[in-house]
């Protein structure tokens, strides 16, 4: 086992070791047991001998004529009924009382994973607190009924209505022990404390740095993202913006791919990296590294690279003729043969049946354990609508048999009736609700008039949650659910086989053919509709995924209710299947990530062998060997080039953050260093960031089951754009079906603002690659329930882990991460984001966002960009491609220019690309979902990439003499230039002090 960066131990893994886990999980098991013990003796002795009579039943019989037969069946209150009813007041006072008491107190706020559970423990000890209080109170009540006369009819209401909120509040309280509980097994001491109080982060401030000379942001968009910056930056080191003179890049998603493989191929590596040696001249024009690219851009349907046939891959050839080179001096063990000629005998990329095997395998695992959890939860739902206590008709299946155990005259023919048993409970807490909600709008109303009503309005509003959550739970339980598993039979019944005859019993084919009947006629009821239904139809998918779920669950519920627990065969594989699904699974086994960084490593991560030049090969996937694997993302050199910072985005659905133009998302940067999560604090600019060394996130995540975190990853996670979690472009209630159906590119990682503390914890380590994945780390794994999470759309900024997806769901420019950083003389950035590329949406969102994250504003000319509406349709051309804009600090202190890029066709465009939009439609506004360029589409949007860089150097080449040859801003306003004189004059007279930002800027770029 290795304990830390390269074999290492640190101090938290001596401390927390598996000797300290089996002692947490022993000291709870035999707490377990003896609670276990104690309970089944309890209710034994609860269990007054008479059949099919409980305690439980006796409170919630709801009727004078129900408790009359239950008292009569055990012969009236005797002496066995005397002393159960003292057995089950211990009962309460131990289970309703004590247990969630230290849990809400002592474990919660320490131990859940989202605020508003570690918030809830007051209103949890309150809610044991009431159920013990109602518990009581029914008892006393049952004890009344029991005595001789006549009693009024409403008293056996009150005591049901009593005994069945005491049973809600203690199942709720209960609920939450065990949950505590079990958290408590899997979370260190150290991580306990910063869940009780989460960290705070550190204020950002941006460093305006004069020596910076220009920055690379480069957008998202797939495929057409990455091609097109291809050609921008292979054109770019021509002049002085090139790659290597920059101080910073930012890239989202497909302009990520580009960025992470330029970064990989060029940066340096750290003293002692494995990895071979970088490449200053990679990615040129005809290097290796595009024709690898060329040869594989259908890598999503290949399961290698096509480079060559299979014995002359670089992985085959003979370890004497492979050759290691990293910064500290490589090893050369030997000199690599030259190979046959890429293009004879090249075998074909393509790789359909295992892709489709992996995704297919993916999905049905997903399904399966949604299925199986679901199943979970519907069985003892079953269990319980199909007791005596609240709907024994259940227990009469269609196709005859005989009823449960309970007390004769107890069990109706199988037909729903609402009577009093059911009404009263849930009558009862709605109008206490009711009078509660209006007694709380009337104090908060007062409050400011009357001092003593603040603290009523403060005590009232948990109150009013506590009785509208009871309401709803017996509503559900008590009338909903019973409703539709006996007056619906055409749902449940016929579908289960126990059709409304005894001789039905339709086959499992039949049944299929029903439930899609039954999701065809809603089909054609959408069709109908679909002219007014047409925006919300993309969003109902979650609303389809629901009706089915009820479907199969209510199947489930019903034959469980048939059963009864006793009669229920499948018990023990029930409590097997819970254990297996909430403690020996994780989400990330059968996601599509692993799949997805895989290909684009095979595409886009590569190197060169020493001596070799002319050939590059693709990082193997997985850890060995080390030369072979890709480097780790912090193993490359940030101090040797330009720092690569990869955004992604961290979903939210915690309203305890407050996010600028409502987006459920943060932002999330990857780079050598550091990994940040950002949150605003205002309006004014000002935002604090959560961060941890990149070398630290992936010690605490890089398990047998868990990858290490290179580029690649990193580059996955930021272009995850399909997702349950979208951010900005959420889907509503169809972010669901996307996690049903598996389509889940996004990662869970651990949360930055908790790594930072474990680097105290786990001691600090070396930026080395570990040897291998570790056995044992201080931090809990990723389990089903962040599959649920997923599936609901739960997402808290303070959980232990956080669901990072596509930088485009926050931002999909890197404009803004650039200027969070700092303003530098000059910024470019290829936008290839949007469809159609006219539309300059995703710049519009930066220039929002800007000012409000970052306390800096971008001012931009953008007329010549769109279309001219005046020309005849597939004749319209834009005025130019390229344009010029400023970024300003909002106090003033620093101005820089923008060169703005977009792929937009101009009547001087290259021929390529005019031709190629000729025939194709789409051209240049392809999907950023299609994913399957072939080499004509690739080389179009490289050719518009290359044709913008030329069309910037040649700005530059017009605007840097007219502002050597004028020494103010009179003067410059008077030149009579080219295009950029006159749209930089245009934005500076837009400005405050037009010839103080124009003396800063001539002085910044001269």
């Amino acid at each position: 086992m290795s304990d830390g960066p390269g074999g290492t131990a640190t101090p938290a893994l001596r401390g927390s070791s598996w000797g300290a886990w089996l002692g947490r999980l022993a000291l709870v098991a035999a707490f377990g047991v003896v609670v276990a013990a104690a309970s089944w003796w309890l209710f034994r002795r609860a269990q007054v001998g008479c059949p099919g009579v409980s305690l439980a039943g006796l409170e919630v019989a709801g009727t004078p004529e129900r408790a009359g037969r239950l008292f009569a069946a055990c012969g009236g209150i005797g002496p066995k009924v005397r002393g159960g009813l003292w057995v089950w007041w211990l009962l309460g006072i131990a289970a309703l009382v004590v247990v969630p008491a230290v849990a809400a107190w002592r474990l919660g706020r320490r131990v859940y994973r989202l605020r508003v559970l570690r918030a809830a423990g007051a209103a949890v000890l309150g809610a044991a607190l009431l159920a013990l209080a109602l518990h009581v109170v029914a008892t006393l009540l049952v004890l009344v009924l029991a005595g001789a006369g006549a009693h009024p009819a409403w008293l056996s209401g009150v005591a049901a209505t009593l005994a069945w909120g005491g049973w809600v509040s203690a199942a709720v309280a209960l609920g939450y022990a065990l949950g505590a509980l079990g958290n408590a097994v899997v979370t260190p001491a150290w991580l306990r404390d910063q869940l009780a109080e989460p960290p705070e982060g550190e204020l950002v401030e941006r460093a305006d740095d004069p020596s910076r000379t220009h920055s690379l942001a480069l957008s998202g968009g797939g495929v057409r993202s990455a091609s097109f910056a291809l050609g921008g930056l292979q054109q770019l080191e021509a002049g002085d913006l090139s790659w290597g003179a920059a101080s910073r890049i930012t890239a989202v998603s497909g302009g990520a791919y580009m960025a992470g493989a330029w970064s990989i191929a060029r940066t340096d590596r750290r003293q002692g990296s494995l990895a071979p040696a970088a490449n200053a001249d990679c990615w040129s024009k005809g290097s290796p590294e595009e024709r690898h690219l060329l040869d594989d851009l259908g890598y999503l349907l290949s399961s290698e690279p096509r480079q060559a046939p299979r014995v002359h891959r670089r992985s085959d050839l003979p370890s004497t003729s492979l050759t290691t080179s990293g910064t500290s001096g490589g090893t050369a063990i030997g000199t690599a043969a030259t190979p046959p000629a890429m293009a004879a005998g090249a075998r074909p990329a393509r790789d359909v049946p295992g892709v489709l095997a992996t995704v297919g395998v993916g999905l049905l695992f997903n399904v399966a354990v949604l299925l199986l959890l679901l199943w979970v939860l519907a069985r003892p739902l079953g269990w319980l609508v199909g007791s005596c206590a609240i709907e024994p008709a259940l227990k009469i299946p269609y196709a005859g048999g005989q009823g449960p155990s309970c007390v004769a005259g107890d069990v109706p023919a199988r037909a729903f009736s609402l009577g009093a048993q059911q009404q009263v409970p849930v009558v009862v807490w709605a109008c206490v609700t009711a009078v509660l909600l209006v007694v709380w709008v009337l104090a908060g109303r007062l409050r400011g008039i009357i001092t003593a009503v603040r603290g009523l309005h403060t005590i009232l509003r948990p109150a009013v949650l506590v009785c509208a959550f009871v309401t709803a739970v017996l509503a559900v339980l008590l009338i909903a659910v019973p409703w539709v598993m006996i007056a619906v039979p055409g749902l449940f019944g016929s579908i289960g086989g126990i059709g409304p005859g005894p001789d039905a019993q339709p086959s499992t084919v039949s049944r299929l053919f029903q439930l899609l009947s039954s999701l065809g006629v809603i089909g054609a009821v959408v069709g109908a509709l679909r002219a007014p239904a047409q925006k919300l139809a993309p969003r109902l998918g979650g609303v389809l995924l629901l009706l089915v779920g009820v479907l199969v669950g209510g199947q489930w519920a019903s034959d469980a209710a048939i059963a009864g627990v006793a009669g229920d065969r499948t018990r023990y594989l029930w409590l097997l299947a819970t254990f297996l699904v909430i403690c020996c699974t994780s989400p990330e086994w059968w996601s599509l990530a692993p799949f997805y960084r895989g290909r684009l490593r095979q595409a886009y991560a590569t190197y060169r062998e020493h001596g070799r030049p002319d050939v590059a090969w693709a990082y193997e996937n997985g850890d060995t060997p080390a030369d072979r694997a890709e480097p780790s993302l912090y193993e490359l050199d940030a101090a040797a080039g330009p720092r690569l910072h990869l955004c992604a985005s961290a979903t939210v659905s915690d309203r305890s953050i407050s996010t600028h133009y409502g987006i459920p998302a943060l932002s999330v940067t990857f780079d050598p260093d550091h990994v940040s999560l950002y949150e605003p604090l205002g309006e004014d600019g000002r935002a604090q960031r959560h961060r941890c060394r990149t070398a630290a996130l992936e010690r605490l995540g890089y398990r047998w089951d868990s990858p290490r975190l290179t580029t690649t990853s990193a580059v996955g996670m930021a272009g995850a754009a399909v997702a349950p979690a979208l951010g900005r472009e959420s889907l509503g209630s169809t972010n669901a079906l996307l996690a049903f159906a598996n389509v889940r590119l996004g990662v869970w990682i651990p949360n930055p603002r908790y790594v930072r503390a474990s680097e105290g914890a786990a001691g600090r380590g070396t930026e080395v690659r570990p040897a291998g994945p570790r056995t044992w780390l201080p931090y809990p794994r990723l389990r089903v329930g962040y599959l649920l999470k997923e599936l609901v759309g739960l997402h808290d900024a303070s959980d232990l882990y956080v669901y990072i997806a596509d930088g485009g769901h926050w931002e999909n420019t890197g404009l803004v991460e650039l200027v969070r950083g700092g303003i530098d003389t000059e910024i470019v950035s290829f936008d290839a984001s949007g469809v159609p590329l006219d539309a300059l949406t995703s710049l519009a969102e930066a220039v929002g966002l800007a000012p409000l994250e970052c306390g800096v504003t971008i001012d931009i000319e953008l007329d010549q960009l769109r279309e001219r509406l005046d020309e005849p349709a597939g004749h319209r051309y834009a005025g130019r491609s390229v344009t010029l804009g400023l970024v300003r600090a909002v106090d003033g202190s620093s101005v820089g220019l923008l060169w703005y890029a977009k792929p937009v066709l101009t009547r001087d465009s290259p021929l390529t690309a005019l031709a190629l939009a000729e025939r194709l439609p789409d051209f240049p506004a392809t999907s950023t979902l299609d994913q399957f360029f072939d080499t004509e589409r690739f080389e179009g949007y490289r050719a518009l990439g290359r044709f913008c860089a030329d069309q910037i150097n040649e700005a530059r080449a017009d605007l840097l003499p007219a502002l050597r040859s004028c020494g103010t801003f009179a003067e410059f306003a008077q030149d009579p230039g080219a295009w950029p004189v006159a749209v930089l004059t245009d934005l500076l007279e837009r400005g405050d002090d037009p010839a103080r930002e124009y003396a800063a800027l001539r002085a910044r770029l001269l």
